[in-house]
């Protein structure tokens, strides 16, 4: 394990590197383990120094594959520029990007905290790791860029409006570059799972609900088949049959519906979680 600096101190040789964001936990946990599983060495970003440190630790020696850490916070321009200069600098090529960093909270918008480290991270820290790495991967005409978003990417969702928005943009985003890099060699996909045991039900206060608990799948299942489906050249991935069904029958109904329907549900949510769905 080493710790990646600004000059890119990782070995210079030629195994392809996948950068995981929010490595630590939940989704970024388990493309982690299937990353290093398939011969990437691996670069780790997250917050949490001490985390990031066990699980590189645990991931070389299960693995085999070489693991650097990079301690960022994305939710700030300075975290994002400290990652954005180690990927223009690191000497390894990077042949695959997640971009799973990202947080959701739940609740009427006016109440909750300002929106703007919620879009730093869901959107803004995206867009700006997919641009730095771009220009390698179409000059190799070979890469992935797997970006987290959500199956909250194909509606509005009133008491969390600022995580639908952003998940929204993230779909939008990866659909729009996908067909920009038709040809190039380069993939980039949007993963939209639903609910999941990943802790990010917990931290935005919606885990130990009903709607959320009866429906949540293990990370690992999703995972596997978001990665499968991303290799192979899945543009939008919903790996859960019951979200594509919903999906379906959303396009059937009039919007206006849709709108009420997702605010009845969340304003459960809120309710079995303790939080005022009122404004």
């Amino acid at each position: 394990m080493r710790e990646m600096t600004l000059s890119g101190n990782s070995p210079s040789d030629s195994a392809p590197l996948a950068i995981v964001t929010g490595s630590t936990g939940g989704f970024g946990k388990e493309f982690v383990r299937l990353l290093a599983e398939d011969g990437f060495d691996l670069l780790l970003i997250a917050r949490d120094e001490e985390a990031l440190r066990r699980q590189a630790q645990e991931t070389e020696q299960s693995s085999g594959r070489r693991c650097s850490i990079l301690v960022a916070d994305l939710s700030e321009g300075a975290g994002v520029q400290k990652v954005v200069c180690c990927i223009q600098n690191v000497r390894q090529p990077v042949r695959v990007l997640v971009n799973n960093a990202g947080f959701g909270a739940l609740g009427a918008f006016q109440r909750l905290e300002p929106p703007g480290q919620m879009i730093a991270v869901n959107a803004e820290a995206l867009a700006m790791l997919t641009h730095a790495v771009l220009p390698q991967m179409v000059a190799a005409r070979e890469g992935l860029i797997l970006n987290v978003a959500s199956a909250a990417a194909f509606s509005p969702g009133p008491l969390m409006a600022t995580y639908y928005a952003t998940k929204a943009f993230v779909l939008s985003f990866s659909e729009a570059l996908s067909e920009e890099l038709r040809g190039s060699g380069v993939r980039v996909c949007a993963f939209c799972p639903g609910p999941s045991t990943t802790g990010f039900g917990a931290r935005a206060g919606i885990e130990g609900t009903p709607t959320f608990d009866r429906h949540a799948l293990p990370p690992g299942r999703l995972v596997a088949i978001g990665y499968a489906r991303a290799r192979a050249g899945q543009v939008v991935i919903v790996p859960s049959l019951r979200i594509k069904a919903m999906l379906v029958l959303s396009r059937l109904v009039p919007r206006s519906m849709v709108r009420w329907w997702m605010g009845r549900q969340l304003a459960i949510r809120a309710r079995a979680s303790g939080v005022s769905p009122q404004s």
